[in-house]
C-alpha cells in the first residue's frame, strides 16, 4: 500500500521503532499505502508480534479525502474485525493514540500470492488445491457473516511459511450492516473484477468467487483470462467476451479443469458455483482425477501460450505447475461510479456497457500512466456516461515514466541490492533508477546479517541517499540442566525454550514441581554456545505425623495427607504440618542424601 502524496518515507529501514499505539510499541515500518502506515509492534503484554495499520495524518489532506480514509478504515474493521476464521487475518485490536487511529491485526510471516507468482518456482496441482481450499473456505465464511471482500486478488492473498492462506485487505469490503460505496459505485481490481462490479449491480459473494477463479486460471496457465495490453481492452473483455479454456492455453491441463474454471468466470452469477468452496472442491477433482463438472463458456479463437511448464509424471496427468506472473495491465485497486444498467437486451444495453466501460476504463488508464504496471494506485472517481458510441477506442500510448538516480549504501557495506525483486548488479554501495511516483521495495542482504527492507514512494523532492542498516544475526545459545528430574527453565516469568536463549546475562528461574524445586540463578549464555546449569539430586523422603490425620504442606504447596512418600531436591524447604485442631507445626529443614524420614509432631519436626 503506497501513495506519492504521503509524506516521504524515512531513509533507514530502522525507521518507525519506539512508537506507542494503545499497548502496542512499534519496531518497523513494513509498508506505505493510500491509508497509512503498516508497522510491525510488539504486544509487550502478552510477548506477541503484530502488525499496527495506523491512518494517515497529513496535513495536506483534503476534508473530503480525510473522511473518506476514515471511513475506509473503519469498514476494514467492521468487517474484518467481526470474522474469526483460519484464513482470514485476525483484527486484535482497534484504537487511537494522539488522534491517530490504528488497527493491530495479526502478523503474517510469509508471503503473498502476487509474490509467489512472481517467484518462478514450481508448485504442485495438490499444493494450488490446497490454496484453493483455504481461500476459499475464508470467503464463505465471510460471506455467510455479511462481508464480500470485493477486491480478491494475489496481493491481498498472504501464505505463511507452512502455506496456510491468510485473506487481507478488507477495507472495500461490502457489509451487510455498513456499506461504503452508495448504490451504483464501482470498486475493485479490473483484472479480477465480475462483469456486475463493472455494470453496479448488486455485490454478493459471487464476485469473489469469479475473482478466485480468475486467481486459478492465472495458476494454472500464466496468463490471466481477459489478458490485454490496457485496462480498457480487459474491462471490455470482462464484460463481453467469454475468457479461452485453460486446456487450450496448455493442452497437457485436464479438460475437465476447463469447465470449472470457466462456471467460475460465468458471465451470469447465478451460473457459477453456489459457494466458493463447491468451486474449490470441483477444482481439486478435476485437477487430481480428471472429473469432469458443469461445462463453461468458451471464448473463440483461444491462443496458446507457452508461459508454464507442466512436468509430467510416467504415465500419468501432470502434476506440477511452474509459476509464472506475466503481464498484468488493470492489477490496481480503483473505484469508479457507474449508472444503473439498462435492462433492456440488444443495441441499448450494449450500448451502455461501452460507454462506462470508457468511463471505467478511463481512470484505470490514469492510474496506469500515473503508477505504471502491477502497483496500487491510488483510488480514482469518474462517472460513467450513457451517450457516444459502441466502439472502445485504443488508449494513447502512455508517456514513459519518470526517473531518477538513487544511492544505496548499508551499513556495513558490500551487501546485495534487490529493487521489487529484482536482483541488481554489485553491492553496496550502488546506484539504481527508480520510477518516481510509483512505489518500491528495496531489499538489501549480506552473509551473516539479517535482510532489511525499504518501502518507499520517490518523487522529485525526494533525498537521492538511501540507507539500510543492516542487524547482525546472532546465533542463540544453549542452557543445559544436568539433572535427574524435568525442569523447567524461565525468564522473566515466561517459560523459554533451553535451545534458543538470546545471548546475554540472564536470571534464570528453574521449577520443578516433582521435587519441590523453585530458585533462581544467574546463567551468562553465549552465542552458539551451551551453559550447564548444574542441580542437586533429589532424595526420597516420607512424611510422618505422629497425629492421625495430620497434613503436611512442603514450601507452601497444596498439604499431603500423611504419611506420604514424595523426592524433594536436596536443599532447604520448608515444612508445615497442619493438626486436626487447627494448630500447625513448621520448621524448615535441610535435606540430603543421609535424611529418609520427616517425623512431625504437635511440638517439633525432625529429620531423620
Amino acid at each position: 500500500m503506497t501513495s506519492s502524496s504521503e509524506s516521504p518515507p524515512p531513509k533507514t529501514a530502522k525507521a518507525g521503532s519506539g512508537l506507542v499505539f494503545g499497548r502496542f510499541v512499534t519496531e518497523a515500518v513494513i509498508g506505505r499505502g493510500g491509508m497509512g502506515v503498516v508497522y510491525r509492534a510488539r504486544d509487550p503484554v502478552i510477548g506477541r508480534t503484530v502488525a499496527i495499520k495506523a491512518l494517515r495524518t497529513d496535513t495536506d489532506l483534503t476534508d473530503a479525502r480525510r473522511d473518506e480514509l476514515q471511513s475506509r478504515f473503519e469498514l476494514e474493521f467492521q468487517s474484518a474485525g467481526t470474522l474469526s476464521h483460519p484464513n482470514i487475518v485476525t483484527i486484535f485490536d482497534v484504537g487511537q493514540e494522539d488522534d491517530v487511529a490504528f488497527i493491530a491485526m495479526e502478523f503474517v510471516q510469509g508471503q503473498t500470492l502476487d509474490q509467489m507468482l512472481r517467484s518462478g518456482d514450481t508448485i504442485t496441482f495438490e499444493e494450488i488445491c490446497d490454496i484453493a481450499d483455504g481461500l476459499c473456505a475464508g470467503l464463505d465464511f465471510a460471506h455467510q457473516s455479511g462481508v464480500v471482500h470485493r477486491d480478491v486478488k494475489p496481493a491481498n492473498i498472504m501464505l505463511t511459511g507452512q502455506g496456510q492462506v491468510k485473506i487481507t485487505d478488507f477495507g472495500v469490503a461490502k457489509v451487510r450492516s455498513a456499506d461504503l460505496t452508495q448504490t451504483g459505485t464501482v470498486i475493485g481490481t479490473p483484472s479480477y473484477m465480475a462483469p456486475e462490479q463493472i455494470m453496479g449491480r448488486d455485490i454478493t459473494g459471487a464476485c469473489d468467487q469469479f475473482a478466485a477463479g480468475a486467481i486459478f486460471f492465472h495458476m494454472l496457465t500464466g496468463v490471466l483470462p481477459f489478458a490485454a495490453d490496457d485496462p480498457a481492452t480487459i474491462l471490455y473483455r470482462v464484460a463481453h467476451e467469454a475468457p479461452p479454456r485453460p486446456s487450450d492455453l496448455y493442452d497437457s491441463l485436464p479438460e475437465a479443469v476447463d469447465a470449472v474454471l470457466l462456471r467460475a468466470l460465468s458471465k451470469d452469477a447465478n451460473s457459477r458455483y453456489a459457494t466458493c468452496t463447491e468451486f474449490a472442491r470441483a477444482l481439486r477433482r478435476a485437477l487430481l482425477t480428471g472429473e469432469g463438472a458443469i461445462p463453461g463458456g468458451r471464448g473463440d479463437d483461444a491462443p496458446t501460450h507457452d508461459m508454464h511448464h507442466l512436468d509430467s509424471q510416467s504415465g500419468g496427468m501432470p502434476q506440477t505447475v511452474t509459476l509464472s506472473h506475466g503481464p498484468e495491465l488493470g492489477s490496481s485497486t480503483y473505484e469508479g461510479a457507474a449508472s444503473w444498467w439498462h435492462r433492456s437486451s440488444g443495441g441499448p444495453k450494449l450500448a451502455f456497457v461501452t460507454l462506462l466501460l470508457l468511463g471505467l476504463a478511463a481512470a484505470a488508464w490514469f492510474a496506469y500512466q500515473q503508477w505504471g504496471v502491477g502497483v496500487a494506485a491510488p483510488d480514482v472517481a469518474v462517472a460513467a456516461d450513457r451517450t457516444g458510441t459502441e466502439a472502445v477506442p485504443e488508449p494513447a500510448e502512455p508517456p514513459p515514466p519518470a526517473t531518477a538516480t538513487f544511492l544505496v549504501e548499508t551499513t556495513p557495506g558490500g551487501a546485495s541490492v534487490e529493487v521489487d525483486g529484482e536482483a541488481i548488479e554489485g553491492t553496496t554501495p550502488l546506484e539504481i533508477e527508480l520510477v518516481l511516483g510509483a512505489p518500491h521495495v528495496l531489499t538489501a542482504s549480506r552473509q551473516g546479517y539479517r535482510p532489511e527492507s525499504l518501502s518507499l514512494t520517490p518523487d522529485a523532492e525526494s533525498e537521492r541517499q538511501l540507507v539500510l542498516e543492516l542487524e547482525r544475526i546472532i546465533q542463540p545459545g544453549r542452557i543445559e540442566v544436568a539433572a535427574d528430574y524435568p525442569v523447567q527453565l524461565r525468564i522473566g516469568g515466561r517459560r523459554i525454550d533451553p535451545n534458543a536463549v538470546s545471548p546475554g546475562d540472564h536470571e534464570v528461574q528453574l521449577v520443578s514441581r516433582d521435587v519441590y524445586l523453585d530458585e533462581h540463578r544467574p546463567v551468562e549464555v553465549r552465542s552458539g554456545e551451551t551453559s550447564t546449569v548444574r542441580l542437586p539430586p533429589a532424595v526420597s523422603v516420607r512424611l510422618i505425623a505422629v497425629v492421625p490425620n495430620g497434613r503436611v504442606s512442603i514450601d507452601g504447596e497444596e498439604p499431603l495427607e500423611a504419611p506420604a512418600d514424595v523426592r524433594l531436591v536436596a536443599g532447604s524447604h520448608r515444612f508445615e504440618f497442619l493438626w486436626p485442631d487447627g494448630e500447625r507445626t513448621s520448621a524448615r529443614l535441610r535435606i540430603d542424601a543421609g535424611v529418609s524420614q520427616v517425623i512431625g509432631s504437635p511440638t517439633e519436626i525432625i529429620p531423620r
